[in-house]
């Protein structure tokens, strides 16, 4: 058990009541997942680290809670908010067993879609404590569709969410929980109906980072230099992971940007401006990045293709200061928001991407860039793509791949729009203004966790007026998908323990087997679950001292305490240190 001396806290002054008064959510940190100068960084892990920045500068709170199962991983959460501009504001741990902390934040965070282990938690008790709120990334693994459907038969509530970070995610969560709630009606009967919440709040991005400044043209300027582009070359940038199975596929990319320069050649005024790309990122090993790198002067062999290593800090920051326009045809299931459009958009860059996904939501076509059509085959075409995905006889890798190699970018409707963005730098201004005006009004993390606040309230609104669906389960009920061992083990045993036994000691030699199996670590690996040492002698003398009936040692105990004394003398027992 944890007890109240273990509740850390690192207080400093705070902002006042009205800061107090502001909603707030614990956060169930695991360090991996808000490091973002991690090696081979995914966008949930950018995305998860942007969330936190942005939740300690704008959302004007005085206290931050964490839900964490050490303290070393609360310290870590100390650190990285004092990193972002928490000193001096105080931090709450919230370890396992003590969720009355939650009552007092009102919402634990998730960093991904799963809520259904916390709410089984939350049901030994009033449900109303607290809500949950999650947040989608990708939702094409196996791994998260069986966390989605499982919110249908998990203790989930009207005053619970998980965020969908565009309205292409929502759709796809939703078509698989209604997939999933009719294939429960029928094998069971009744109807299945998805209680949480399913608002669309988009990512966010620091537009400040993104600012131009004398050091950002000096880096453009190097970076340009060195890379051997002209004044009137027109560097088209690509920033993410490099991979061809789990981002874009980059041919279709690469056909077009030959194609533009094809066109440019013929038109008046524009024979000596060239096109470049830059590809900005890490590819997952050295054969995928020898694939690209060799895939270039086959398909853009009038283009020059730079591969620039993503997580060089300074490189990728002077990369956005030396593009001119961003693009990304991506066409990969596993992506569902994409936070690099938005920082390009930050950046003053124009966005040229695949009509695919979250892009769908954060580039207006004409307006702050250039959409690009997407076609895939109709269903059942990927039956046996998802057959063989959800019975493991193909990879995940395998399974995303696949289904990119049927997804086509038009390619000839890429080449135009590479070919006018190159052609007018008027063009590239206006869209990439706008963009930038976008990305500042919708998309800064300031606004984004204003939603998020917002989104807290009502669910703290939903949690006193809505009525729980199902009821408190009778004290020492365990899940029913995880029931207590001893329960639905019982057939295991020849019989069990009676409160009617009595106990005595075995023999004399009693209390000294007993500090010989306590010297081993073999014996009280699990001690955790049992008497403290000190209690345990104690509860040997008493036994000592003659028969004990174990309705006597019980007497005045909490339902948690007599099962900690349950489980000890059936230990006693197993060491034949007692008898009944």
């Amino acid at each position: 058990m944890v007890d109240d001396a273990q509740i850390a806290t690192a207080r400093g002054p705070g902002s006042g009541e009205s800061a107090a008064a502001r909603p707030n959510a614990a956060i169930q940190y695991l360090g991996d997942a808000y490091d973002a100068a991690r090696p081979k960084v995914m966008g949930r892990h950018s995305a998860s680290a942007g969330f936190l920045k942005g939740l300690v500068r704008h959302a004007g709170l005085d206290t931050f809670y964490a839900f964490t199962s050490s303290r070393a991983e609360f310290d870590d959460f100390v650190r990285r908010i004092q990193s972002f501009g928490a000193i001096g504001r105080e931090a709450k741990w919230v370890p396992p067993g003590r969720l009355g902390l939650l009552v007092e934040a009102g919402c634990l965070y998730l960093a991904g879609p799963g809520l259904d282990e916390s709410a089984w938690e939350r049901r030994f008790g009033d449900q109303r404590r607290y809500s949950l709120c999650g947040v989608t990334h990708t939702v094409s693994s196996a791994r998260v569709m069986d966390a989605l459907c499982s919110l249908l038969t998990a203790p989930t509530q009207s005053w619970d969410a998980v965020v969908c970070t565009s309205r292409s995610v929502r759709a796809a969560v939703e078509r698989l929980i209604e997939g999933h709630a009719a294939y429960l009606a029928e094998r069971i009967g009744g109807t299945a109906r998805l209680p949480i919440q399913l608002p669309v709040i988009p990512l966010g991005v620091d537009c400040a980072s993104f600012e131009p400044d004398a050091v950002r043209e000096t880096r453009r300027e190097s970076l340009r230099q060195r890379l051997g582009l002209g004044a009137e070359d027109v560097a088209f940038l690509f920033f993410g992971r490099l991979t061809f199975h789990a981002k874009a596929h980059p041919v279709p990319m690469f056909m077009a940007a030959e194609l533009a320069q094809q066109a440019l050649a013929t038109e008046p005024g524009m024979a000596g401006r060239r096109i470049h790309l830059l590809m900005v990122g890490q590819a997952p090993n050295e054969k995928i990045e020898r694939d690209i790198r060799d895939a270039g002067p086959r398909y853009c062999p009038s283009v020059p293709l730079h591969i620039l290593d993503g997580a060089d800090p300074e490189l990728a920051d002077a990369a956005w200061s030396a593009g001119d326009v961003f693009i990304s045809l991506s066409d990969n299931v596993q992506e569902s928001f994409g936070l690099t459009p938005i920082e390009a958009m930050a950046a003053g860059l124009p966005t040229l991407v695949s009509d695919w996904n979250g892009y769908r939501d954060t580039t207006i076509d004409g307006e702050t860039g250039i959409r690009i059509a997407t076609e895939t085959p109709p269903a059942p075409a990927g039956f046996d793509l998802a057959l063989h995905h959800g019975t493991g006889a193909e990879t995940y890798d395998r399974y995303i791949g696949a289904t990119s190699q049927a997804t086509a970018v038009d390619v000839r409707a890429a080449a135009d729009a590479i070919r006018r963005l190159a052609g007018s730098s008027e063009l590239r201004r206006s869209l990439g203004e706008a963009g930038r005006r976008r990305a500042q009004h919708v998309y800064d993390w300031r606004v984004v966790i204003a939603q998020y606040q917002e989104l807290w309230s009502e669910l703290a609104q939903r949690r006193r007026i809505d009525q729980p669906i199902g009821t408190t389960p009778a004290p020492g009920k365990a899940p029913p998908l995880r029931p207590d061992p001893f329960d639905m083990f019982c057939g295991h045993a020849t019989r069990q323990l009676d409160a009617n036994n009595a106990v005595r000691l075995a023999d004399s030699q009693s209390l000294m087997r007993l500090e010989n199996v306590l010297a081993q670590s073999m014996n009280t690996y699990a001690g955790h679950y049992f008497l403290p040492v000190g209690a345990l002698r104690q509860l040997v003398q008493r036994i000592a001292k003659g028969v004990v009936p174990v309705n006597n040692m019980t007497q005045g105990l909490t339902p948690p305490e007599r099962r900690t004394l349950m489980r000890t003398i059936a230990w006693l027992k197993k060491y034949d240190i007692i008898a009944f």
